[in-house]
């Protein structure tokens, strides 16, 4: 006689994976980082400053002039390859329970994206 490995429950098929974890968990969220924003095309003027509106009682110290500014400002060694900034807004939950930092940087398929929160 022959045994076929059945699986625990009638409704299952064997072979399938039921619980734990198909992905592995990380701290820090970091596949959560995921970014829809494109690679600059060639004529675009670098770097390019996206700003979202702040949430209800909080704002962002500098405007997008004042960025770009403070940008040209620094060495260029310092700044090459930076390709987009977003003040970014942030939800009051996150900013209550501490899990928000000030910024990010995101690198990655053809983006240099330095990310800055109120």
């Amino acid at each position: 006689m022959v045994s076929t490995p059945t699986p625990w429950k009638k409704s299952r098929t064997f072979g399938d994976v039921y619980g734990g974890r198909t992905y592995l968990k990380f701290a820090d969220k970091v596949f959560n980082r995921a970014h829809s924003i494109e690679r600059p095309g060639a004529n675009d003027v670098l770097p390019i400053v996206l700003q979202d509106n702040p949430s209800r009682d909080f704002f962002f110290p500098l405007n997008a002039d004042e960025v770009l500014a403070a940008i040209k400002g620094l060495p260029a060694s310092h700044v090459a390859g930076i390709t987009h900034v977003w003040l970014r807004r942030v939800k009051k939950s996150d900013y209550i329970e501490q899990v928000q930092p000030l910024a990010w940087f995101i690198c990655g398929s053809g983006v240099r994206l330095i990310t800055l929160f109120p």
